[in-house]
């Protein structure tokens, strides 16, 4: 609980984020190792193209030989830094590994020792709709509302090509079943569509200055 009350109360920026990078990178410099962040979610956002947005933590899948010792850099940074415990995570792991069918990554940032990289933006529109959360405190829909502008996308038929595109076919079925028929994929595609053409614009304005994750 304690953890979670933290996360809510010290959300990262994107100044934090890029200083958790630097500050990896340098005990990484220190040990003589090297690695490399791929960065999922919000933060993956904030990187990609709405830096003002902030997040409770980091989706992160790590690429790099001395991986547990990887974690006890984590582990440094976060004390370093008065982080929650949880700030950096593999969470996103399963998905990326057992429903994508691809990924395009895209460099972002580039330290001596630390390499991030990040989705392309259509790939994270492609898991925000698989992802498809219309619970109230996701952010998901606001999300794919940003991501479908950025990538110009305004219809059924190119959401549905883009999910297609990058998730697999018995991912997808899966995760409609598991949602059932008024809160599956489609639904929050719907939704999407319907909040870019008439909804309150208001709304997706200032996203922009809200928390994503």
């Amino acid at each position: 609980m304690k953890d979670m009350l933290d996360k809510l109360d010290n959300p990262l920026g994107i100044s934090e984020i890029r200083e958790i990078f630097t500050n990896i990178n340098t005990e990484l410099e220190e040990r003589g190792l090297t690695a490399t962040i791929y960065v999922y979610g919000g933060v993956a956002i904030m990187l990609s193209c709405y830096d003002a947005l902030v997040s409770f933590d980091m989706d992160v899948i790590i690429d790099t030989k001395h991986h547990s010792i990887f974690w006890q850099v984590v582990n440094v940074v976060g004390k370093k830094m008065e982080l929650h415990d949880n700030y950096m995570n593999e969470d996103v792991l399963p998905i990326v590994q057992g429903d994508l069918l691809k990924e395009s990554v895209v460099p972002s940032l580039q330290f001596s020792n630390l390499n991030v990289s990040i989705p392309s933006k259509r790939q994270l529109l492609a898991m925000k709709l698989y992802s498809s959360r219309l619970e109230e405190d996701s952010r998901d829909l606001l999300d794919a509302i940003m991501l479908s502008k950025e990538e110009g996308v305004s219809s059924r038929s190119e959401l549905e090509q883009i999910l297609k595109e990058y998730v697999k076919p018995s991912a997808i079925k899966q995760r409609n079943r598991k949602k059932g028929s008024h809160n599956g994929i489609y639904t929050f595609m719907d939704k999407l569509l319907e909040e870019m053409n008439h909804g309150d614009n208001r709304k997706v304005s200032i996203a922009t200055k809200r928390t994503t994750r």
